[in-house]
């Protein structure tokens, strides 16, 4: 089976950073994202990983979901 580690996730206008997972493949960011276009850092348990640029434009909504080449 494989898990993944910890997203990283670089939006425009803040540094890299951490999401932390609240349930199942529910993750959540700690600081504001709104207005910014959202990149994903993943990497697996077996050491894969997997950069998506700009998986959501600037505009994406809550509740949105998407897909990327890789995941």
């Amino acid at each position: 089976m494989i898990g993944v580690t910890p997203f990283l996730l670089q939006a425009r206008n803040t540094n890299c950073q951490s999401m932390t997972r609240n349930y199942g493949a529910n993750w959540r960011a700690l600081q504001p994202l709104q207005g910014q276009a959202l990149s994903f850092k993943v990497t697996d348990s077996h050491d894969r990983t997997v950069i998506a640029s700009n998986v959501f434009p600037a505009n994406w909504q809550f509740g949105q979901t998407a897909t990327a080449p890789g995941f």
